[in-house]
């Protein structure tokens, strides 16, 4: 323990053990060891945003986050994290900015792709939106929630067939997601498919249930 507590690199090292395995009192009082006896370590300061955000401490995450960023604004990661911390926190405009740095940094990275375009269609930038979704499923078909996003936007610009076609791959490649399911069930319904719009209430309410624990019992033949 004494060797660890003498070792800034050691410390660190426990640290960020800690806090990934759960333990993130512990963790980030080490942390706060650790930036205290070196207080310019960006590393440092976006581990802590980590944590604190693992726990929903979006606010305090932020702040972290700024000053891992202040120290070394070139971190693709740390500007992809703000993101994340200001889109939950309801700042989609501020969570643009920070994913298009870190899109500017890490090209073609589809996590911080879709996490723009989930953000721009919050400020009404819907056509870029729309393009970064279909880049992002060029370039990772199976990403379920990013066919939801586009179905939504199809069917809230006319385009219901367009809409059909995305959200019927989504629940493909993702068939536990309910949501898909719903907003499928809602195109179908725009395309007087009345029987499968039934179909997929059914599926929408079946898993919702079985989410919360009271799925239907098994039926014996």
């Amino acid at each position: 323990q004494g060797q660890v507590d003498s070792d800034p690199g050691l410390a660190y090292a426990f640290a960020v053990s800690l806090v990934k395995t759960g333990a993130y009192d512990e963790g980030m009082r080490r942390l706060k060891a650790v930036e205290e006896g070196n207080p310019k370590s960006a590393d440092v300061h976006t581990l802590m945003g980590s944590a604190l955000a693992d726990q929903h401490e979006y606010d305090a995450a932020l702040q972290e986050y700024r000053k891992s960023l202040a120290i070394d604004p070139n971190q693709a990661q740390t500007h992809y994290l703000a993101g994340l911390a200001l889109i939950h926190n309801g700042h989609p405009k501020e969570a643009v900015d920070e994913l298009r740095s870190a899109l500017k940094m890490n090209p073609g990275d589809v996590s911080t792709e879709y996490h723009l375009a989930f953000s721009l269609i919050q400020v009404q930038q819907k056509e870029e939106a729309k393009t970064l979704l279909r880049e992002v499923i060029q370039e990772d078909p199976n990403r379920g929630d990013a066919y939801y996003e586009l179905g939504k936007l199809q069917l809230e610009q006319g385009d219901t067939k367009a809409a059909v076609t995305s959200l019927e791959t989504g629940t493909k490649v993702s068939p536990e997601a309910d949501y898909i399911h719903y907003q499928l069930a809602m195109a179908y319904r725009r395309d007087s498919r009345t029987e499968d719009a039934e179909r997929e209430i059914k599926l929408y309410q079946s898993l919702k249930n079985r989410e919360r624990g009271r799925g239907d019992a098994p039926q014996s033949d």
